[in-house]
């Protein structure tokens, strides 16, 4: 992410002047550097900021740009493994996400690697391999999740293939559906599919009220 500060009168005449020109309309590629031409700019320099607690093996100063679906993809791989490129639990330098209370992950059964889960995520018997499942997601028998990201309150049907994707909220995959690379068996679910080969299926439908926020 991003932070910038200006001042209201120059952010708001920056924009006007880049919706009126053909740009890409991005800070980075062109607002700044037109703003550089005639006002006084600031940056922070990221790389000579020493976080506390950092271990031997993560990336010093670490940071993406996450504005490609496989920038996304990559930066949350990053955090799997034993040795993560960044390390989410660092007691010395606390990330703090808005709270949201829910029961335990449980593992009925199955097969499970080098993954992270949120609160209410069930596996039964079901194998997930190097993934990241949000909170409320249910993996239903003979369904295999791998080298994928599951949003909050997804359910996987039976027997599903769930292999480098990017499954967004509320869905739910079919019974036997194969969301990877190179195959059309969705079982109508929609899909995108990305330049990088990363499947991605778009938010859905929640299926009643939204939890509350805390």
């Amino acid at each position: 992410m991003g932070n910038y500060v200006f001042a209201t009168e120059v952010l708001v005449d920056a924009l006007r002047e880049d919706a009126a020109r053909q740009s890409d309309h991005d800070f980075g590629r062109t607002i700044i550097p037109e703003l550089l031409r005639r006002h006084r700019l600031f940056a922070y320099n990221f790389r000579d900021h020493r976080v506390p607690g950092v271990r031997p093996h993560e990336e010093p100063a670490y940071w993406r740009d996450v504005g490609t679906i496989r920038s996304y993809y990559e930066a949350q791989m990053d955090q799997l493994g034993a040795a993560p490129a960044f390390d989410l639990d660092n007691p010395r330098w606390p990330i703090f996400a808005r709270s949201a209370e829910g029961p335990p992950a449980r593992v009925l059964s199955g097969e499970i690697e080098d993954s992270m889960f949120g609160e209410g995520t069930t596996v039964e018997d079901a194998r997930v391999v190097r993934s990241i499942l949000g909170r409320g997601v249910r993996v239903a028998p003979g369904a295999i999740v791998a080298g994928s990201i599951v949003m909050d309150h997804t359910e996987i049907g039976p027997g599903a293939r769930v292999m480098r994707a990017v499954v967004d909220r509320y869905n739910t995959v079919p019974a036997r559906a194969r969301l990877e690379p190179g195959s059309e068996d969705t079982a109508g679910l929609e899909v995108h599919r990305d330049p990088s080969g990363i499947v991605v299926v778009p938010r859905g439908e929640p299926a009643g009220p939204l939890p509350q926020a805390i």
